[in-house]
C-alpha cells in the first residue's frame, strides 16, 4: 500500500520538477498565441496597406506595382504561417524569428519605395514592433524599434539633416518624432507583454503547484509508511520554496527528533536541526506557523548562533497537537520566501497532517502487535516467525545462527514473596538489561512467562557461549534486587544451528 500512495507523487514531481515542466510548457504556449496575436496583426495590416495604395489619394510614381508586389508576397507568406498554425504547429524561437525578420524586411521594401515622412508604410514598421513585443518581450521590442528607426531614417531616405534643422526644422522634428514614437510603442507594448507573461507565469505555476498538493493529498491518502510520508512532505516543501536547507522534526513526546533533512548544509546545519533551536520550540508550545525575513524579525533571535536568513516554520497538527513541524532556511537571501510560498508550505503542512495521523496511528498498532505490552520485547509469536525467517536464511546461505534462552532463577517465589507487581518490574528490569547486552542485530523476546530469547544472527556455537557468559557476568554486575534477600540471577541456554540441531524447533529445544 505504501509503494501505492507515494508512487503517484514521485511520478507528478519526476526529476526536472514540476516548476520546469511549468516554465516549458508557459513557452510554448506563449509562443503559440504570439505568432497568432502576430498573424492577425499582419493581416490588418495588409488590408488597410492595399486599400492605401490601390484606393487611397496617397500615389508614388512608378511605385504602386512594386508596392502590391510586396503587399502580395508578404500576405503568401503569412497565408503559409496561417496555415501552420491551424495545423497545429507548436513554434519555437527559430520560427518566431524568421518571421520576424521577414516583417523587418517587408517593412523596409515598402519604406524605400515610399515618399519618406509622408509614407503611410511605416504602419508595417509599427507591426513588426508589436509582433515583436508579443513575440519576445521589452528587450527583443526595444531591439527591434532601434533596427526600424535606422531603416525608417536611412533606407527611407528620411533621415534629417543639419540644414533641415536650420531651414525646415519641422521636417527634422517631425522625423526625430517618429523615432520617438517607434521607441514609446516599444517600450508599452513590451511593458504590457512582460507584465501579462509575468501574471500568466504566475497563474500557472500557482495552478501547478495547486494541484501538486492535490495530488500528494490524494495520494499520502493511502500511505501508511510514516517514514515515506515525511520524506515525501518536505521535498516537496524545499521544491516549493527552492530552500538551501529543510528539515521535518517530530515531536515524540516533548522529544524533538529529526525525522527527514534535505539540504546543502552540512553536518553542522543537520546537527541543529536535529537538536532544534527556540524557535521551533515555539512553534510546537503555540500551533502557529512563523515566517522571518531578515534579521529586523522579533523571532529572528531565537534561531541562535550563525542564524539563517529567511526561515519559514510550520506545523503539522495531530488531534489537537503538534505532532511536527517542516523548517524550511536560506542562508543567503533575506526576502527568498515569498508569502506565497508561505501559505503554500502551510497548506502542504495541513494537508499531511491526516496521512501523518493515519500512519503514527498505523505504526503503534502494528508495533503493539509484534511486542510485549509488559516488557517492550518483541512478543513469542513475532519471535518464531523471525526465527523462520533466519532456518530459511540459513538454508539458503549456510550462516550459523543461535539462541540463548534465559530463565529467570527462583521467578515463582518472587511472585509469591513480593506480589505480582514486584515481579513485573523484575521482568522488565530483566527485559531491559538483557537487551542493553545484546548487539544491535540480535533479536530479544519475551518467550513466555519468566523465559526471555534471544536470536544471535550469524553466530556459531562459541561465540553463543561467549554471548551467554557475558550476559551471566552483567546480571552479576548490575545487582537487580529479586527480592531483600536475593539478587537476580540467570539461567541461560543455548543452541545452534548447524551444530545442536538441524531445524528452527530443534534449536529451540537444544537451548
Amino acid at each position: 500500500m505504501t509503494g501505492k500512495g507515494i508512487g503517484p507523487i514521485a511520478a507528478a514531481l519526476g526529476r526536472r520538477g514540476r516548476m520546469t515542466a511549468v516554465e516549458e510548457f508557459l513557452d510554448a504556449d506563449r509562443r503559440a498565441l504570439a505568432e497568432r496575436v502576430a498573424e492577425i496583426f499582419r493581416w490588418i495590416f495588409l488590408v488597410v496597406l492595399l486599400i492605401l495604395n490601390n484606393f487611397g489619394g496617397v500615389r508614388f510614381a512608378g511605385a504602386q506595382l512594386f508596392v502590391n508586389a510586396i503587399l502580395l508576397a508578404w500576405a503568401a507568406a503569412n497565408l503559409v504561417v496561417t496555415i501552420l498554425l491551424s495545423r497545429g504547429l507548436k513554434p519555437g524561437p527559430q520560427f518566431g524569428l524568421v518571421t520576424m525578420v521577414g516583417d523587418i524586411l517587408a517593412g523596409a521594401a515598402l519604406v524605400y519605395f515610399s515618399n519618406g515622412l509622408t509614407s503611410p508604410y511605416i504602419l508595417a514598421l509599427f507591426l513588426a514592433i508589436i509582433a515583436s513585443a508579443v513575440r519576445f518581450g521589452l528587450y527583443f521590442s526595444v531591439l527591434c524599434a532601434v533596427a526600424v528607426s535606422f531603416i525608417y531614417l536611412f533606407v527611407g531616405g528620411t533621415a534629417p539633416s543639419l540644414q533641415d534643422f536650420t531651414v525646415h526644422p519641422q521636417v527634422g522634428l517631425e522625423a526625430l518624432g517618429r523615432v520617438f514614437l517607434f521607441l514609446v510603442v516599444a517600450l508599452v507594448t513590451g511593458l504590457i507583454g512582460e507584465e501579462l507573461i509575468r501574471e500568466r507565469r504566475l497563474a500557472i505555476s500557482r495552478a501547478a503547484q495547486a494541484e501538486a498538493l492535490q495530488q500528494m493529498s490524494s495520494a499520502l491518502a493511502y500511505s501508511l509508511d510514516v517514514n515515506d510520508l515525511f520524506e515525501v512532505v518536505l521535498q516537496q516543501a524545499v521544491r516549493i520554496t527552492r530552500a538551501e536547507s529543510g528539515a521535518l522534526i517530530l515531536n515524540t513526546g516533548g522529544r524533538l527528533q529529526l525525522a527527514a533533512y534535505h539540504g546543502r548544509g552540512g553536518r553542522s546545519d543537520k546537527a541543529a536541526m536535529a537538536k532544534g533551536d527556540a524557535l521551533i520550540e515555539r512553534v510546537m508550545e503555540t500551533g502557529e506557523a512563523i515566517h522571518i525575513k531578515g534579521d529586523n524579525h522579533p523571532y529572528h533571535e531565537l534561531l541562535g548562533i550563525q542564524p539563517p536568513l529567511s526561515v519559514i516554520v510550520a506545523p503539522i497538527p495531530v488531534q489537537g497537537r503538534v505532532a511536527a513541524v517542516i523548517r524550511l532556511s536560506h542562508y543567503s537571501q533575506s526576502d527568498a520566501f515569498s508569502d506565497q510560498q508561505f501559505f503554500l508550505v502551510n497548506a502542504l503542512a495541513g494537508s499531511a497532517s491526516g496521512p501523518l495521523a493515519n500512519s503514527l496511528r498505523y505504526e503503534r498498532k502494528t508495533r503493539e502487535a509484534i511486542t510485549d505490552g509488559l516488557t517492550g520485547l518483541l512478543n513469542h509469536r513475532e519471535f518464531r516467525h523471525r526465527l523462520d525467517l533466519e532456518f530459511s536464511r540459513y538454508r539458503r546461505r549456510g550462516t550459523p545462527f543461535s539462541v540463548m534462552l534465559i530463565d529467570l532463577d527462583h521467578f515463582k517465589s518472587v511472585n509469591d514473596s513480593m506480589g505480582h507487581h514486584h515481579g513485573d518490574e523484575i521482568l522488565k528490569s530483566a527485559g531491559d538489561l538483557v537487551r542493553r547486552t545484546t548487539r544491535d542485530n540480535d533479536l530479544t523476546a519475551r518467550y513466555g512467562g519468566d523465559e526471555i530469547v534471544v536470536l544471535l544472527p550469524d553466530t556459531d556455537q562459541d561465540q553463543a557461549r561467549s554471548a551467554a557468559e557475558r550476559m551471566v557476568a552483567a546480571v552479576r554486575r548490575n545487582q537487580i534486587p529479586a527480592t531483600p534477600a536475593r539478587d537476580l540471577t540467570f539461567s541461560i541456554g543455548v543452541g545452534t544451528c548447524p551444530g545442536d540441531a538441524s531445524s528452527a524447533d530443534e534449536v529451540l529445544m537444544a537451548a
